[in-house]
């Protein structure tokens, strides 16, 4: 599975606008797919100029890269960077159906009857978009690129295009598309258009409400209109609802955000639930013997929102950890925590010495010692250091963004 590291740069002369290097290791044409899919979703992307790449430490270890440029009030840098690690590792997924009766669709015999195994197939597939929404952080644009990867790749289609209705006005307005190297402008204009006769429209209803039209473009090999037509019914069937509670909930979350706002002048408001999810998405190390247990490690770092933990506490493993894993780009880990460790490990000597003595090359970090000072890692100790971590996890670029 490809790998991604990134880091915010220096804000831009606009205040509320940050900017980000995303770098990559792994399939080369892999950069050009995550530039098309987010360009998709109006995130500017740009690739490295070469004057920047030849000052770049991170290309030591990573094959490519390029930068994007959003904004504060769309993102949190660790909700950007969840969201293209999730769109990353649906890479080795082609959405295609084994299930034999897909392939016969390409016969375009009309007399073709969905059966109980291909129901049993394409609920599968409907899970596993779904769990792409949740883990890129409730994105709905994620889990409306698996559905119309889904649709595409078995029904042979051109394109497939979703338009999604806006949280506020109920206005349908474009979403995505698929393949992402289309020009969007282009498909756009087509799904804006209406007229054209080989595009085929269904829309998601629930409740009396439609909440999103999917375009399907036909191509030479795809099934005639009347399969074409039932597998999609079927797939709608079964995601209406799941949709219909995405933007129920968006328009709540909008509605409490207004009201806030209103109250505290404060147009930037932020729930739990969105802070909550911020802490879930970031990878965190602990390093030392232990003098409490792994259970209860896990449970206290559980209390402040961390789940992502790695402990290495064997100190035989300590040892043969690999120090150059812990630099900053490596990109393995947005947060150290220091205990109890061998004079000597892996490719470091002192560890703590280095850290100290660079600390610019490592993420933000922490020393865990007990009250007398002794490099311990106890639950007090636990405590108190993930209080002292949480103020130095602000990404280091405007604060806006943060």
């Amino acid at each position: 599975m490809d790998r991604i590291y990134m880091t915010c740069l220096d804000c831009q002369e606009t205040p509320d606008r940050a900017k980000v290097a995303v770098f990559l290791k792994g399939e080369p044409q892999h950069v050009d797919d995550l530039i098309d899919f987010l360009g998709n979703q109006d995130i500017a992307c740009s690739r490295f100029p070469e004057e920047d790449q030849c000052h770049m430490e991170e290309l030591s270890f990573f094959d490519d890269g390029f930068y994007v440029t959003t904004t504060a009030e769309r993102w949190s840098f660790y909700e950007l960077r969840n969201y293209i690690q999730t769109y990353a590792n649906t890479w080795e997924n082609d959405y295609v159906m084994q299930h034999s009766l897909v392939q016969n669709l390409l016969t375009c015999d009309e007399n073709i009857s969905f059966d109980d195994a291909f129901y049993v197939q394409i609920a599968k597939q409907i899970d596993s978009c779904e769990d792409r929404y949740y883990m890129a952080g409730k994105k709905i644009s994620q889990f409306f690129d698996g559905i119309q990867k889904l649709l595409c790749n078995n029904l042979k289609l051109y394109w497939v295009a979703t338009e999604l209705a806006d949280y506020t006005s109920q206005n349908l307005r474009y979403l995505s598309h698929v393949p992402a190297k289309l020009p969007k402008h282009d498909i756009s204009l087509k799904i804006s258009g209406g007229d054209d006769q080989n595009i085929i429209q269904k829309e998601i209803e629930f409740n009396g409400e439609t909440m999103a039209r999917i375009h399907l473009c036909p191509g030479p090999f795809s099934p005639k209109l009347k399969l074409i037509s039932e597998f999609v019914d079927y797939l709608i069937l079964h995601i209406d609802d799941f949709v219909y509670g995405i933007i129920s909930h968006r328009r709540e979350v909008q509605e409490l955000k207004d009201k806030l706002s209103a109250l505290s002048n404060d147009p930037a408001i932020r729930t739990e639930e969105e802070e909550r999810r911020e802490r879930q998405n970031m990878r965190i190390l602990l390093l030392g013997s232990l003098q409490t247990s792994a259970e209860r490690a896990r449970s206290i770092f559980k209390e402040y929102g961390f789940h992502d933990v790695k402990m290495i506490t064997d100190w035989n493993k300590i040892k043969g950890h690999d120090a150059n894993n812990l630099l900053k780009h490596r990109g393995r880990y947005d947060a150290l925590f220091i205990g109890p460790v061998p004079h000597k490990i892996k490719n470091a000597g002192n560890i703590l010495s280095k850290i100290e003595s660079e600390p610019e090359r490592y993420p933000p970090h922490i020393v865990l010692r007990n009250f007398s000072k002794n490099l311990k890692i106890t639950k007090n100790a636990l405590e108190n250091g993930l209080q002292q971590l949480i103020p130095k996890l602000e990404p280091p670029c405007c604060s806006p963004y943060s």
